[in-house]
Parts: C-alpha cells; structure tokens; sequence
C-alpha cells in the first residue's frame, strides 16, 4: 500500500507494507473494551487512530489483553518503517507496561533494551521515544526488582549513545539516567547491606554499583558543557532529580556553575541557580574559594547567596523571580550580606582586609629574599620582584550582587517584587536585626499600584512589627491602606494594626481618626473595625487609658449628657476601653454611672468582642488578666467533660427504643449548646451531625414500633451527614474519621437490604467500601467496629455474590453494629465555615446585555479553611442552573499568630509558575490568611468577580452566590440510592434531572469534583421540584443534593444580586 504525505509544497509518497492484524480480544466481553483492527489499513493516519483509540483503554484491559496487544505492537514496531508510527507503539508498548504486572512490565523493558541496541537503523525521534519510555517504566517500577536488571542493562547502552547521538537523544538519555541512578545506589545500599557470610561478594557488589552511580552522576555532569541548550537545560535537572532521590551531590559540580549561571539561554540559568540553592543546602559550612578573590575562602551557603543575589539582575522575567523566591528559604547567611542586599553600593566590611601585623610579616619576608641591587634579570632570576597584592581590592560580593532586594523591590514585573517581600518575610523573621533593616523597604511597598503586592507588604509587615515600634511616618504610610477600594486591603490594614506596637497616643488617635473614618465610609466593614479596635485595647492598655475621658467626652467639672448607645463610632470607643480595662483597673475610676449599662448592652449584643467583667451595684469590677483566662480554660474542660459524658451515656445505652430516646434528649441538648458561643460551641456541633446519623441508623435497625420504612433519602440523609462531620471540621483523628466512615458503610448495607433488586454490582460497591475500611485500619493501627468485622469475617459469601447468604450476612452485620463511642479533642477541632458580606450598596442592579457577560463583586470570609483551593464560588441562576467559579489566581499569605512565624513557601517552585498568566478567566482571587496553629482559627479573605451570562435572560431577577467546598467522597454515591424498589428516589430524580438538563444545553455529564479543579467554569443544574417524593420520605435540600452528586459542601450564607438586563433579545425558530 502506498501513502502520501505533503511537506510544504513537495509531496511525498512512501510505500508501507501490509499490516498486521492487530485484534484485542477479552476473556469476557465488556462494553468499555472494544475490538480493534489494524488489518486492511491504507492510509498511516488510519494506523495512528487506531493506536490512539487503543491508547484510550489501556487503563481497562486484562492481563491478557496486555499480553496480546504487546505481542501485536512489537510486531507492527518489527514490520513497519514509517517512523510516526513506530514512535507512537514504543509509547503504546511503555504505557501498558505501567498499567500491567511486574512480570509483565519486565519482559517489555527488556525487549525495549534490545531494541535500544539497534538504534543504528532507527531515526533520532524512534531512539528518543525508546529512552523516554524505558525512563517511565523504571519511574513507575522504581521499587521493584525489575527496574534493577533495566538499569544493568540500559546503563551501558545509553553511555554509547551520549556522545554519538543528536541532541534530542542526549537530552532523553540523560533523563534516563537520571532516574536509573537512584536503582544503581539502592543497589548499592542492598550489597553493603548484606550478611557477613558473603563479605567479599557484597564487597565486589558495591564497588560495582557505587562506581556505576557515580559514573552516571559523572555522565550528567558532563552534559553541562553540552553545545545544545536544551542537553544543558537536561544535565542539570537530571543532578537536580538525583538528588531528590537521595543521592549525593559531589562538589567539583559547584565549581561549575559559575559559568552556567552567565548562559545564553534562561532555562539553564534558572536550573543552575536551583542546583545552586541545592548545595547551600546540603554543604551550608563547606569552605569554598571565592570567585577571583584569591585565596579567600566563604563558607558556601553565602557564595551560592551571593550567586543567586547576583541573578537578580539576569534578563529573564522568570529567573529573577525565581532568584527572588529562592533567596528566602536560605535562612543561616551572615547578617553582613543581608545587610549588602538593601544597599547598592558595595559595603567596607565586603572587602577582604589584612592586618596590620601580616602586612609587617609579608615585606619582613620580601626584605629578606630580595637584595637591594637585584635586578631580577641577569642573576638569580628566580627572585623577580612582583607587584604588591593589594587585599583591599578583593570583593566578597560582586557589584551586581549589591542592593539585590532593592532591585527586585524596584522591579517592572509584580512576580518579582511580590516575591521579593515574602523573600525578605522570611529572612527577616529568622533575623531580627535585618527585620529592623527592611522595615522602611516593606513599608514603602504599600505605595506599589498592584494589590496583591501590597497584601504581601502588609503580610510581611504582620510578622515583623510584632516587637517593633512604628514611626509616625510609617504610621501614615498604611493608615492609607484604609481608604482603599479594594475591602480585602482594607481588611489586611486593619489585621496590621492588631499586631503593631504603637509608642505615643497621637499614634493612637490617628489611628482611631482614620477607623472611624473607614466605618462612617464602608458601614459594611462595621465587624471588622470593631475586632481591631478590640485588639488594639488590649495591647495598648496604657495609651487607652490616658485617651479615656476624650473618647468618652466626659468633664471633671461639668456633667455631660449620656452618648447615645446606636452610635457605631461610640459603640466603636466602648469596645476599646472595655478591652483595655482588665490591663489597667484603675480606669474604672473616671468612669461615669452609665457605664455599666453601655457594657450590659455590649455584652448581650457583641459578646465576642468585651471581655467578662462583673458587677458591683451600678459600678463595674474587673477581675484579672490571667483570672479571666483561668476562668475560659475552666469553662473549656468543663463544657468538654459535659458533652463527652453526655453522648457517651447516650450511645451506651442498650440498643433499641432506650437508646433511641437517649439519643433525641442528648441531640437536644447539643443543639442548644451549639448556638451558643462558647468554647465547645463547635464540639457540640460536631456531635449533633453524629447522633443525627445514629439515630436514623438506630431507628431503621431496632425500633420495632416505628411506621418509617427504610428508603433512599434515609440513607442520603445518613450519607450527608457523615460527609459533614468528616470534611467541614478540622482536627479529627483517624479513630473520629473511621467511625464517621463507618456510619456510611451501615447505611450502605441498610440500603441493600431493603432492596428488591439486589445485584452482584451493588454487592460489589460494598465490597469496595469494606476493602477501603479496611485498609485504613490497617494503615493506622485502628480497631475496626462491630459491623465491619462482621462483614470482613464474611467477605468469602460475599464475594461467592449468592443473594440469600448476601441478606443473611448484612442482616447479622446491621443488627450486630453498635455506634463507637468517640469524640475529637475540643482543643484542636475547628470547623470550616465562609460568609459572604453583603453589597456595600445592597440597592445596586447590576446591568448587563442578553448573551453578554457582567462580573459582580464578592467578598467572603472563610474560617478554618485548610486548603483555599478546595473553596468554590456556587452562582445560581433564576432557572436553577449553577454555575461553579473557580479561582484562577489565588494568592496566599499564610501568617501565624504573634509574628514567630515565617511564610510558608516551597523554595524548589518558581515565582513565575506560581504566578502564571490567569487572563483567560474572569475571576481574580486574593487570599490573605492568618494564624495556622494547631486549634487556632485561621481566617481568609476572598475577593473574586463571578461572571455572570444567560443566552436567554430578559427580565429582572435575582442570583443567589454561596461559597461551598469540595471533597473527594468514598465512591460515587448515586448507583448506591438508586437501587431501591424500582422507582427512582429524590436524590436519584435529581442526578437524572441533572443529566437531562446538561444534555439538553449541549453541556457534557460532570464527573464529581475533586480538589484538581477542571480549568474552565462547571455548569450544574438541579430543579428544586426534583426534591418531592412521597409523604413518608425524608426530603432533601438543595445542599444535600450537591453533597451526594457533586461533592460539594455549603459553607456559610447566601447573598442575593439584582441583575437586569439592558435590552431585550428575542430569538424565534422556524
């Protein structure tokens, strides 16, 4: 057969000899694997297509699949000459090397060795697919023992190839060295390792294999001199990942990197400079020479500092970020070239000096070997005289080098700056002298035109002034901050102020003049203004306390009228100075009568923000700072105790109606104790989700008088609850999290029980979730529940998938499970919450064109968030479609209580990645946390823009926005509430309704979120009339249905825009 192929306007036709057939055949016909053929194929693109298609169910095929299609593929690799095609079944043959056995896996890595040996007849692309595939296998097999008869083979053969090859084929052949390395060096560790008995074999073997792992090391080293950039680029990420796999760096490769560091092309630069940071870290004290300087030695973490400050001022965008970001995680550099990088000029102290009784000691010598009257040319011209070696005029640092913050300060480009300040974050919390030194240079940065530059200065400037005192200037600098637009820089401002140490009262009065100010121009900041003002009565108690009657507007000789309680501004001061009284008791004494009202008032209305004072009459008494604590922590253990005991009786009780009604009174009981604001408000919480799940467990096993049938919304119910005890609160050990999965596993054999069309696919999805319980039992060391070791002790019946012995073995199960009696330490749970804050002008319409596009604000706080990425924007539409926002720039300031701790940032990752280029989305996403303590509350703000669009909106109407959370569920939860008595539930209605109304948009079926978030928005639709069911079901909400079918937990409230269309657009079809 012959083919055609165009290239650029010559055409070109080559001959292919007839192809195999390539048939897959399954032992048991499947619907997802289907039967390929490669016979009577003309055309390479036809070829091709059939790879791919096969390509597309590698993850699907049996053993034996694999073993006929890896027959077939050698075979079409052996027959064809068309290097396309060849290149795609080398990449065939290494993938289903990873998807198949280790035995398998073994005999298609040796076969590609062999036919590496052939090379000669093989085009560059065909020889380079072959590295790249045999470096996956190893990848994927690291850890077995195949990979170790691989690299015996490979490693020779791919040293032939580095100096012979083109340069597409170094670069693969490097990467693969690369990863055999790490197999050389285990095999090296495992011969020294062996017994005494065979010292002499072990001996050989090492010596062997330590040699073969640094001659590979050797090999990547000698790729840096490469002439190709791209090999250069290769050698230098492959020393990269061998010492990510554990393996030694060796110190004549940092002498290199001098010169690589000045390459021509960037990407080597950047992986220079990252193999640079790699030595500082492992070879932090080695002495090293400096570049130039003679004999002058420094210790390496500070040359590799200053190599990377020099690569400040490379050209590239991205390797002056990543020089940036890289710079803060080097934390143990002298405070003397700390000092060089906020000044540009080359410092006194930088320059290396000689004493005065060695400059003595060198001419004493000079004297003595040299006579007067030698010329140096015609006798003993061994004694020439030289030119005196001036030790001033050596550097420790280049010029280049100098000032390299301010240049990354003064930089174009916001990756760069922004970088700089969490670089100089980092430093300067380790180092408190160069925190006093950059304290102008952050503070300057909140000037920058970008904000999240600024949330970064603001975030540096939280960690750092903890035990600094601002200047007046300073001061004025970010009291700015308070007019901004933005509410997320005006809420960061204002977490400053919290945490700054102020040192005169007019440095206090600007800063209430200018909160003040805020709340009379963004009331809806009202909440966050009244949190800072009471930290700033609790630390600066003294200051308060000399500014009292001012604030209060009182007279020592006049009587002046009581100030009107509604008054934000007044309400404002009282905050203030009730949080500055237990500091300073002598306050109380200028206080007028009717103060003792206004704190009554305080403390029913805003019981978070005043601290607990007592009454004595009309006049306040203040008990003691550390009383006040004292009496918190008391409050703590006692409330914890409390609810332990309580649901501990409850759950002990003898199963059947008695527990059942212990269970109601407990949940009574914790409910109450959950709307209060306590310290055990959120272990109360968590318990009420947990007996809700127990009592309708309970109720569907032992209450015989019950009229409530089983059915699928009981266990959605249970489904839901579960899920939210498990993934909205933080803090849960292993034992909380099995018992809380355990929950699921009795509905789950519950609702197969109640079935009346049991298949051996449900019993499978069972069988699932037991293997997984049991694997975590294992994996923690965990005591499995009642249920689960009845049915692990009768997996074999169920396996066998007999109906009858099935019902017997779930029966037993469900009537043997008895709830586990455990309860998470209070001290560390915390739940995850967000709230959204209302439209600054909540009668603002937001306008739009029909089939356009609108963005509108929102602002949330989130609490308890661990992972800001799992947090997703719901937008609903006045037809019920939502719409998931995903944040396509996040930007995290991770901030820990009392300025001790530093900003969490992985060195390795590049700025500029972290960074990237967001413009094909629409939602910007700034994130500012604070506090990551164990048991401490963390808080983000989140600012993005949703964008709103219907192709067929024409009146006004209202959008509902809520913040929810994705998790990953066990399994997918719909196949389990649809199996029930034959006709579908209400959260089965809604999934079908859901598909329905995605196939009708032309919009494809969603699969469950997970937190690898898809690039564009996800369209969900889910009608509420879909929630009806019969009477004696239990109805499902909205959230619950978006629990089970998409993973998605609701956060906090949901706020409402007005939208209205600015024209009308009517389509009529024909």
């Amino acid at each position: 057969m012959t083919a055609v192929r165009e290239t650029g306007s010559v055409t070109v036709s080559a001959t292919i000899p007839a192809l195999p057939s390539l048939r897959l055949r399954s032992a048991a016909p499947r619907p997802a694997v289907q039967f390929l053929t490669l016979r009577d194929l003309s055309k390479r693109q036809d070829v091709l297509r059939a790879l791919v298609q096969l390509q597309s169910l590698v993850a699907e095929l049996t053993d034996d699949d694999v073993k006929e299609a890896t027959r077939r593929l050698f075979l079409l690799l052996n027959t064809l000459e068309d290097p396309i095609v060849k290149e795609k079944s080398v990449d065939l043959l290494g993938r289903l090397a990873c998807a198949t056995g280790a035995g398998e896996a073994g005999q298609i890595a040796l076969a590609l060795c062999s036919s590496l040996q052939k090379t000669e007849e093989e085009t560059s692309s065909v020889t380079c697919q072959l590295l790249l595939s045999l470096a996956a296998i190893c990848q994927h097999w690291i850890a077995s023992e195949l990979c170790q008869d691989v690299a015996l083979e490979c490693t020779e053969i791919v040293t032939k190839l580095l100096p012979t090859s083109a340069a597409p084929v170094r670069r693969a052949a490097l990467h693969l060295l690369a990863t055999l390395a790490p197999i050389e060096q285990r095999m090296q560790n495992a011969a020294s390792a062996s017994g005494l008995s065979s010292v002499a074999a072990a001996s050989s073997a090492a010596s062997a294999t330590s040699s073969a792992a640094c001659e590979i090391q050797r090999h990547c080293a000698a790729g840096i001199n490469d002439d190709e950039p791209r090999v250069r680029a290769a050698a230098l990420r492959g020393l990269i990942r061998m010492n990510d796999q554990g393996m030694p760096l060796q110190l004549d490769v940092y002498e290199r990197l001098s010169c690589v560091l000045v390459d021509d092309y960037a990407d080597v630069r950047a992986e220079a400079m990252q193999l640079v940071w790699r030595y500082c870290q492992a070879f932090p004290d080695k002495p090293v020479n400096v570049d130039d300087g003679g004999d002058v030695k420094l210790p390496l973490l500070d040359d590799g500092f200053v190599k990377i400050c020099d690569m400040m001022n490379d050209l590239a965008m991205p390797v002056r970020s990543k020089a940036a970001a890289l710079l803060g995680s080097l934390h143990n550099v002298s405070f003397e070239f700390l000092q060089q990088t906020l000044d540009k000029k080359l410092m006194s102290h930088l320059r290396a000096k000689s004493s005065e009784h060695d400059k003595l000691k060198e001419r004493y010598r000079s004297n003595m070997t040299i006579s007067e009257w030698e010329s140096g040319r015609k006798w003993n011209d061994g004694n020439i005289p030289k030119k005196d070696f001036d030790p001033t005029n050596v550097q420790l640092i280049s010029n280049g080098a100098c000032g390299a913050f301010v240049h990354g300060l003064e930089d174009e480009f916001l990756e760069v700056r922004k970088a700089s300040v969490e670089s100089m974050t980092s430093l300067a919390v380790q180092c408190p002298k160069f925190a006093a030194l950059c304290v102008d240079y952050i503070v300057d940065m909140l000037n920058d035109e970008i904000q999240a530059v600024r949330l970064a200065a603001m975030a540096c400037l939280q960690q750092i002034m903890t035990h600094l005192e601002l200047r007046d200037d300073q001061l004025d600098t970010f009291l700015s901050g308070l007019s901004d637009s933005s509410p997320v820089a005006r809420n960061a401002v204002r977490d400053l102020l919290t945490v700054v140490q102020l040192s005169s009262c007019s440095m206090l009065q600007s800063c209430l003049k200018s909160l003040q100010t805020n709340l009379t121009r963004y009331p809806t900041d009202k909440t966050s203004i009244y949190k800072c003002m009471a930290e700033l009565g609790d630390r600066h108690s003294n200051l308060v306390m000399a500014i009292t009657p001012s604030l209060l507007g009182t007279d020592l000789m006049f009587a002046t009228p009581e100030p009107d309680i509604e008054q934000t501004s007044y309400l404002a001061h009282l905050i203030l100075i009730f949080n500055a009284l237990p500091h300073c008791p002598t306050m109380k004494a200028s206080f007028p009568t009717f103060m003792a009202g206004h704190y009554a008032f305080l403390k029913s209305s805003l019981p978070d923000l005043v601290p607990q004072l007592e009454f004595s009459g009309s006049r306040l008494v203040v008990p003691k700072a550390d009383s006040q604590s004292r009496v918190k922590r008391e409050e703590a253990v006692e409330g914890s105790a409390f609810i332990e005991q309580s649901v501990r009786r409850a759950l002990a009780q003898k199963a059947g109606a008695s527990r059942l009604q212990f269970i109601k009174l407990t949940l009574a009981d914790m409910q109450r104790l959950s709307e209060i604001n306590s310290p055990t408000s959120t272990l109360a919480s968590w318990s009420c989700l947990y007996l809700q799940a127990c009592s309708l467990l309970e109720n569907a096993i032992h209450d015989k008088r019950t009229t409530v049938a089983w059915n699928s919304n009981q266990a959605a119910k249970v489904l839901c609850l579960s899920y939210q005890a498990e993934h909205l609160y933080a803090g849960l050990g292993a034992g909380e999290q099995l018992a809380v999965a355990e929950l699921r596993l009795v509905a789950h054999a519950l609702q197969l029980l109640h079935s009346t069309a049991l298949a051996r696919d449900d019993v499978k999805l069972l069988l699932k979730r037991i293997n997984r319980l049991d694997k975590r039992c294992q994996t923690f060391n965990l005591q499995a529940g009642t249920c689960l070791q009845h049915l692990l002790m009768q997996s074999h019946e169920l396996e066998r998938g007999k109906i009858s012995a099935v019902v017997h073995c779930l029966l037993d199960a469900t009537q043997a499970w008895q709830p586990v009696m455990v309860l998470p330490d209070s001290s560390l749970l915390r739940k995850a919450s967000g709230s959204i804050r209302q439209p600054s002008n909540p009668g603002h319409i937001y306008q739009f064109s029909t089939s356009l596009a609108t963005s509108i604000s929102v602002d949330a706080t989130l609490t308890n968030v661990d992972d800001v990425r799992r947090v997703v924007l719901q937008v609903m539409f006045p037809d019920q479609t939502r719409r998931l926002m995903h944040a396509s720039s996040v930007h995290v300031v991770s901030v820990t209580g009392g300025g001790s701790g530093t900003t969490s940032r992985s060195p390795s990752c590049s700025a500029a990645s972290s960074a990237s280029s967001t413009a094909a989305s629409a939602a910007t996403t700034v994130v500012s946390a604070r506090g990551h303590s164990a048991g401490a509350e963390q808080r983000q703000h989140l600012a993005m823009e949703p964008v709103i669009s219907h192709h067929v909106w024409s009146e006004s109407s209202h959008v509902e926005v809520m913040a929810v959370l994705s998790f990953v569920a066990d399994q997918d939860e719909m196949p389990l509430l649809a199996t029930g008595n034959g006709n579908r539930t209400a959260a089965a209605s809604a999934a079908a309704e859901q598909q329905r109304s995605a196939s009708s948009s032309g919009s494809s079926n969603l699969p469950p979120l997970t937190p690898g978030f898809p690039a564009g928005d996800v369209a969900l639709a889910a009608s509420s009339s879909s929630t009806t069911s019969s009477s004696s079901d239990l109805l499902l909400s909205q959230h619950e249905l978006a629990i089970l079918t998409h993973s998605l937990l609701p956060l906090g409230n949901t706020v409402r825009y007005a939208i209205h269309p600015k024209e009308r657009i009517y389509v009529s079809t024909h």
